[in-house]
């Protein structure tokens, strides 16, 4: 079914400039699978979903070394350990991964832009959201 079909009238487009395009990138994010945006045959386009339970996602954790029992079981540690290492995945459940045959951000955020300039909406808006207000950083993505 169309978006027309149902007499939409307004739509509108988030994105949250610095990391919705490159999260796009990912079949693997913080332990969940989700579809990418690839290059296939036919041009740029979205991938399956990849298998859930490959190791270090939500669904199968890979974590089961001394470390990461410690972790998982004392408060004490897992704060020490995460203000020693803020970014280490010691819960072996966080599989972040780019897609192998990932589009570029620019050619994403082109490919979305032409996706949406297709739907047949009369309103359409582009909302460009920042995570921080007083970010001087400026949407390469516009």
């Amino acid at each position: 079914m169309k978006l027309a079909e149902k007499n939409y009238t307004d739509l509108v487009l988030s994105t949250l400039v610095g990391s919705d395009f490159e999260r796009d990138r990912l079949s693997y994010r913080d332990g969940f699978p989700k579809p990418a945006v690839i290059y296939t045959k036919n041009g740029i386009g979205w991938s399956a979903v990849p298998n859930p339970n490959v190791p270090g996602t939500k669904f199968n954790p890979s974590s089961n070394n001394l470390v990461s029992l410690a972790y998982e079981q004392s408060e004490m540690v897992a704060l020490a350990i995460d203000r020693l290492f803020p970014l280490y995945n010691f819960s072996g459940e966080q599989l972040t991964v780019v897609h192998p045959n990932a589009a570029n951000e620019n050619e994403i955020v082109d490919w979305t832009l032409r996706q949406f300039s297709k739907l047949e909406i009369k309103n359409k808006m582009l909302l460009l959201q920042y995570s921080r207000p007083d970010t001087t950083e400026v949407a390469k993505e516009s």
